[in-house]
């Protein structure tokens, strides 16, 4: 591995650990620690070879996260017991030093299944999620055409589909099969109303939650310490059919699917896509929804909601959801969270005027 590879990966490695351990999972944390100890002290492991051998960008192609979800994948088929012993989300007891430790020989075991499903693009569709995007097109209002982009298996395009609990009372429907229970910290979410007339997303690779080996990468994706989160995964999975997510690129998707609104108030959405997109495409996105913004009037709204990385915020993990509504031009930040949609703080603020 070359000197700018090994720099780019241990920064990766940095990062997500520091994720893992500030989300939730110290299992992931350890494991990730171990791996990044023997790389600074010059030892080779299996794990460390697959990641070497892997031509992709560390930082931008989430390799990390692509290793562990294949492992992971793994042992949830119940391939290894030794590893399953020490992962909650398989039915084992949380000890991520032990984790940590076993996870080398993990790989040397099963090195070929692991490379192939190094290959497998990161897919996580966090239905927590859905509790502030709600609450946001309840913040709007009214009739929605719901868009959304990189929604993977489309499971965060049935918002008002779940019953949320949440301060400021329950939204939804109450015969729902799942409740989510968002951590609203401050705040009260708000109790107005809306209905989705029409859903539609694109992913990169779409999937479908009726299909048993999407739903099977779907669940690898989810943490182990998370059994919550894999529960409600679970649920999710069955309760929503399948919402048409068609196979497109963020920029050519969103750019075909504004130039011709029909009346009403189209409501494009995203959650934690950007850092997927290269800088590049990031602006030229950026420049087609405002484009598209630019061109909307009284009869044919646009509203552009998302759920990104905050660029001014302290922590690694804090994330704004933000809107901005056309033709008024104006910006919200309506709270801040985490990725996984936690500790989320419900305050709307304007933030930007034409």
């Amino acid at each position: 591995m070359d000197v700018v590879n090994v720099d780019r990966l241990l920064l990766a490695g940095r990062v997500q650990s520091g994720l893992c351990a500030s989300m939730g999972s110290p299992t992931w944390a350890a494991v990730i620690d171990g791996q990044l100890s023997a790389i600074e002290s010059g030892r080779s492991t299996a794990a460390i070879e697959l990641l070497a051998a892997d031509r992709d960008d560390p930082l931008t192609s989430n390799v990390w996260l692509r290793l562990l979800g294949a492992a992971h994948r793994l042992v949830l088929d119940g391939v290894d017991d030794e590893l399953r012993d020490v992962l909650p989300t398989a039915g084992g007891a949380a000890d991520p030093p032990a984790a940590a430790a076993r996870f080398d020989g993990f790989v040397a075991r099963h090195g070929d299944a692991v490379s192939a499903g190094l290959g497998e693009p990161v897919q996580t569709n966090e239905v927590m999620r859905s509790a502030p995007i709600a609450a946001a097109l309840n913040w709007l209002g009214g009739e929605i055409s719901l868009l959304e982009v990189g929604a993977s298996a489309g499971l965060n395009l049935w918002p008002d589909r779940y019953r949320i609990a949440a301060a400021g009372g329950a939204l939804g429907p109450a015969d729902a099969t799942l409740t989510l229970r968002p951590d609203v910290v401050s705040g009260r979410f708000p109790s107005g109303g809306f209905r989705v007339t029409r859903r539609l997303g694109c992913d990169r690779r779409p999937l479908d939650p009726t299909h048993a080996e999407h739903r099977r990468l779907l669940r690898s994706f989810v943490w182990p310490d998370h059994v919550e989160r894999l529960r409600r995964l679970d649920l999710a999975l069955d309760a929503c059919p399948a919402a048409t997510v068609e196979h497109g690129d963020a920029v050519e998707w969103t750019r075909h699917r504004l130039a011709d609104p029909a009346p009403g108030q189209a409501v494009l959405f995203h959650t934690i896509v950007m850092p997927y997109l290269p800088s590049d495409a990031r602006r030229e996105f950026d420049a087609v929804v405002r484009a598209a913004g630019a061109r909307a009037d009284g009869t044919h709204r646009l509203a552009w909601l998302r759920m990104e990385l905050a660029l001014d915020a302290g922590d690694v993990d804090d994330v704004d959801l933000l809107v901005t509504q056309w033709p008024a031009g104006t910006t919200h930040r309506l709270a801040r969270l985490t990725p996984h949609a936690t500790a989320i703080r419900w305050d709307p603020l304007l933030v930007d005027t034409p």
